[in-house]
């Protein structure tokens, strides 16, 4: 025979669904970053071989402008280094969330049980 929840048990519940969405969220635009690392990696692979002058287009929204192989080149490295630095940071939060998810259903499973 099951029991009803009280309502702050309810409250508990409905706050960790949240934090359980806020995590999924948080995972998401982590993955995006690397696959984004992965991109400017392979981009940098292509162009290492080409001459700092050897012209090359750099897609800008839907735009193309006409620039050379050694500023794209140093954009895409200044790009990498921020976007490592925003990787690390949210791996970390996630991680941190992610052990604050768990808690938060260690606690909530321990109110429910008889």
């Amino acid at each position: 025979m099951s029991r009803a929840l009280n309502p702050d048990q309810q409250k508990e519940i409905q706050v960790f669904q949240q934090m359980s969405q806020q995590l999924s969220i948080l995972q998401q635009n982590y993955v995006q970053m690397e696959t984004r690392k992965r991109e400017i990696g392979r981009t940098l692979d292509a162009l290492k071989d080409l001459k700092a002058d050897h012209e090359v287009y750099n897609a800008v929204g839907q735009i193309l402008f006409k620039t050379n192989a050694g500023k794209t080149t140093q954009n895409l490295k200044e790009q990498l280094e921020i976007l490592e630095i925003q990787v690390t940071k949210s791996k970390k939060q996630a991680e941190e969330f992610e052990k604050r998810v768990k808690d938060k259903e260690s606690q909530i499973r321990q109110s429910i049980q008889p």
